[in-house]
C-alpha cells in the first residue's frame, strides 16, 4: 500500500470482549475517496481508508504503529459518540510521533458545543461539521483549511474562510463503497448501503437532519441501485441494510419501492427503518414485495408531552394497524423505546412498555437512554427544560424534572425484566483450550489484523516468567485476554500487577479479561493486585457508563478465577464467598472427547451466576457441530453460561444459542 497524504479512521465500537462481527464499515471515508476520484483529483492524492481489519482489531499501541509507518501528512478521524474518546487520545499520539500531522476530525459527533471540541488544547487542527465531500474536495485541489468557512478549531471557534461548503446533492458520484473495494461487508452477509440522505423531521435527540433541513436530499439513481443489488447477489450478501432514516419520508417512495421489487430478484433480504403509522395496506404489499423483512421502527414513548417536546408526532391507533399490516406479510417489526425523554416519567415508560407487550413487540424491542448528544436541540436546550446530562460519551439524560436519577439508573433493568429481555451486550469471556500449557506460553491472534486476542503464560513453568516480565504488548487487539495458571497465585503478585499495567500503560481502551487459573482455598490477593493495577490506568468512559447494565461488575477491565470443576466439593464456603467477592467464577471441565465433556457437565451441578467451561482439546468436526451443540445444551443447567474453546467454536455457539 502506497504512502498516503491523507488517512482516514474510523474506530470500531468498544467490545467487552473478542467478537466475530464489530459493525464498523467505514463509509464516510469509503464516501469522501469516491467523491474526490469522480472528481478527477491525481490518483496519487487520493485519500486512503486504514485497512479494516486493521482499525477494528488493533490494540491502541498496534493501530498508532501501523498509522507512523505510513507516514501520512494528514490523518481524518470519523468520530461518533462510542470513538470519539479514543480518537482524540490516537490524535494526541500521533501528534507526538509524527511531528507536523494535520488531525481533521468529521462525523456525527463533531459539534460546536462538544466538550472535545471546546477544549483549547484539544488534539486536532480542524474539525468538520456535518457533512464533509465538499470540505475535502477543496482541501485536495490544494487550498489551505483557513480559506473554507465555518471548520471548528479546538476552542470552539472557527474558520471565517469565502469558501463554504455545500452539501452535495446526489449519492452516485459516492457510489459505491463496496464495488470500488474500499470496504467490505462482514461475515453475516450484511451490506450497509446509503441510499438516501437526508431527513425531515428535525427530532430534538437527534441531528441527522443537520444541514439538509432547507436542501433537498440527495438520492441514488435507479441503475446504480440495480448494479448494487446484482454486485451483493453474486458476492455472498444475504441481507441490504438501508441506512436511510425514516424510508417512507421518500417523496417518491412508492416509485421507490416499486423500483427495489423490480432490481431485487431473486430477494435479498432488507432491513429499513420506518415511522410505520405512515403505512396502509398497499405500502405493506409494496414493502414485502421489494423485500423488505425487517422494519425498525421509533415509537420511542406512547407520552404525548414527551412527543411534542422531541419535536414528533405519532397516531397510535394507525401505529397498531401498521403492525397487523407489516407482520400479514411477513415483516418482522423492531420497535424502538427511549428511558428519560424531556416530559416523560417512569409512569410514563411504564405505560409505553405495556403498548409493547399488548402488541406482542417486546420480543425485539430496543430500548435506549436517551442521550443530549452534541449539536442537537436536546443539548442546547437542557437548562431550560430542567435536564442533567453526561458530558462525556454516552452523553447519557441523568434526570429531568419528571424523572429523578435513581429511577433513571434502575429504568434499563427494569425494561429488560418487563419486557423479558436481555439487553446487556456480548460479554462470554473469550478462553481457550489449555493443551499449551506444557509449552509455557501462547498467543493467539485473529487472521488478517495479526491482532493478539489471547495470551496465556503457565506461571508454574519458569521458562514463561521472563517471557510475561518483558512483554510489551505491543501487538494486542482492541479486546484481549490475559491466562495465567498457577498454583500459588500469591507468589506473582507483583508479576500480574507490573503485567497488566505495562499492557493498559499503550492501551487503555483495549478490554481485558484477566483469567487464572489457581486450586481452591489458596490465598486471593491476586486478584486486588489486578484490580489496583486495572484502577491505575486510565478508562474508557464510554465503555464504564454504556455498558453499566452487563453482567460484569466492571465491564472492559474484568477478572476471572478458572477452577477445575472437580475442585468445587473441596472448597471452603468461607473462600467461595470471598472469591466471588473478588472476580467472576469459572469452573473447568477438560477432556479429549466431546462425549466425555457432555457427561462430565452433566455430573457438574454449575452454581448460579458462574461460567462453566468446556476446555475440549480435540477439534469438533463440522458435521457433528450442531449435534455437540445440542448434547451440551441439553446437559448444562445455563447454556448462555457455557463457554468453549477457539474464536470461532464460541462464535458459532453464541449464534446457535440465539438462534434457539
Amino acid at each position: 500500500m502506497r504512502n498516503p497524504d491523507f488517512l482516514f479512521i474510523q474506530l470500531p465500537i468498544p467490545q467487552l470482549v473478542p467478537q466475530e462481527l464489530t459493525g464498523n464499515i467505514p463509509l464516510a471515508g469509503a464516501s469522501m475517496a469516491l467523491i474526490a476520484r469522480h472528481e478527477g483529483i491525481a490518483e496519487e492524492s487520493l485519500p486512503a481508508i486504514l485497512p479494516q481489519d486493521l482499525m477494528n482489531r488493533l490494540g491502541d499501541a498496534a493501530l498508532v504503529r501501523h498509522i507512523v509507518q505510513q507516514a501520512p501528512r494528514t490523518v481524518g478521524f470519523t468520530c461518533t459518540v462510542w470513538n470519539i474518546e479514543r480518537s482524540i487520545y490516537l490524535a494526541d499520539w500521533l501528534r507526538q510521533e509524527l511531528p507536523g500531522v494535520r488531525i481533521i476530525l468529521g462525523g456525527p459527533d463533531i459539534a460546536a458545543d462538544s466538550s472535545f471540541v471546546k477544549k483549547a488544547d484539544a488534539a486536532f487542527d480542524y474539525a468538520v461539521e456535518g457533512e464533509g465531500e465538499a470540505a475535502l474536495l477543496h482541501l485536495l485541489r490544494g487550498n489551505a483549511p483557513e480559506t473554507i468557512g465555518g471548520l471548528l478549531l479546538p476552542g470552539g471557534k472557527r474558520t471565517n474562510g469565502a469558501f463554504s461548503p455545500a452539501s452535495i446533492t446526489s449519492l452516485d458520484p459516492v457510489h459505491d463503497p463496496f464495488l470500488a473495494g474500499l470496504v467490505r461487508a462482514e461475515p453475516d452477509g450484511v451490506m450497509s448501503v446509503e441510499l438516501y440522505r437526508g431527513c425531515k423531521y428535525a427530532c430534538s435527540f437527534c441531528r441527522y437532519h443537520h444541514g439538509r433541513l432547507r436542501d433537498a436530499p440527495a438520492v441514488r439513481g435507479a441503475a446504480n441501485v440495480r448494479e448494487l443489488f446484482s454486485w451483493a447477489r453474486g458476492n455472498g450478501i444475504r441481507e441490504i441494510y438501508l441506512l436511510d432514516p425514516s424510508l417512507e419520508q421518500r417523496a417518491d417512495f412508492e416509485e421507490f419501492l416499486d423500483m427495489l421489487a423490480s432490481v431485487n430478484k431473486p430477494a435479498l433480504d432488507i432491513f429499513c427503518e420506518l415511522r410505520i403509522e405512515h403505512i396502509d395496506a398497499s405500502l405493506a404489499g409494496k414493502l414485502s414485495a421489494a423485500g423488505v423483512r425487517t422494519a425498525e421502527t421509533g415509537l420511542q414513548t406512547i407520552s404525548e408531552a414527551a412527543l411534542s417536546r422531541a419535536g414528533r408526532t405519532s397516531d397510535l391507533k394507525r401505529f397498531e394497524a401498521a403492525v397487523t399490516l407489516l407482520r400479514d406479510r411477513d415483516i418482522a417489526i423492531r420497535a424502538d423505546a427511549m428511558i428519560g425523554l424531556p416530559g416523560d416519567t417512569p409512569q410514563g415508560f411504564d405505560r409505553t412498555l405495556e403498548f409493547l407487550l399488548q402488541h406482542d413487540l417486546a420480543g425485539h424491542a430496543q430500548i435506549f437512554r436517551t442521550q443530549a448528544l452534541p449539536g442537537t436541540r436536546l443539548r442546547a436546550q437542557a437548562g431550560k427544560l430542567g435536564v442533567v446530562y453526561e458530558e462525556a460519551p454516552p452523553y447519557f439524560v441523568l434526570s429531568t424534572p419528571g424523572w429523578p436519577e435513581d429511577i433513571m439508573e434502575e429504568s434499563f433493568s427494569w425494561a429488560e425484566e418487563k419486557l423479558g429481555i436481555n439487553l446487556a451486550p456480548e460479554e462470554r469471556p473469550l478462553l481457550a483450550e489449555t493443551s499449551w500449557l506444557n509449552r509455557g506460553c501462547t498467543r493467539r491472534s485473529l487472521p488478517g489484523a495479526d491482532a493478539a486476542i489471547y495470551l496465556g503464560f503457565d506461571l508454574d513453568n519458569q521458562l514463561s516468567h521472563e517471557t510475561i516480565d518483558n512483554d510489551a504488548f505491543a501487538d494486542i487487539g482492541n479486546a484481549v485476554t490475559l491466562f495465567v495458571k498457577t498454583s500459588e497465585p500469591h507468589m506473582h503478585r507483583d508479576r500480574l500487577d507490573a503485567a497488566v499495567g505495562r499492557l493498559l500503560c499503550d492501551n487503555p481502551f483495549t478490554a481485558l479479561t484477566v483469567a487464572a487459573a489457581i486450586p481452591a482455598n489458596v490465598p486471593l490477593d491476586l486478584f486486588d493486585a489486578i484490580i489496583d493495577a486495572m484502577d491505575e490506568q486510565p478508562y474508557s468512559n464510554y465503555a464504564a457508563r454504556m455498558y453499566g447494565h452487563s453482567f460484569s461488575p466492571m465491564p472492559g477491565r474484568r477478572t476471572l478465577a478458572v477452577i477445575d470443576a472437580d475442585q468445587r466439593r473441596f472448597a471452603h464456603k468461607d473462600w467461595l464467598a470471598s472469591l466471588h467477592e473478588a472476580c467472576e467464577v469459572v469452573w473447568s471441565v477438560a477432556s479429549s472427547s466431546p462425549d466425555e465433556v457432555v457427561s462430565l457437565i452433566e455430573r457438574f451441578h454449575q452454581p448460579e451466576e458462574d461460567y462453566l467451561f468446556v476446555d475440549l482439546r480435540v477439534p469438533v468436526a463440522q458435521e457433528r457441530i450442531k449435534p455437540f451443540f445440542d448434547k451440551l445444551a441439553a446437559a448444562c443447567i445455563d447454556p448462555q453460561m457455557l463457554l468453549l474453546p477457539a474464536p470461532d467454536l464460541m462464535w458459532r455457539w453464541i449464534e446457535w444459542l440465539e438462534g434457539r
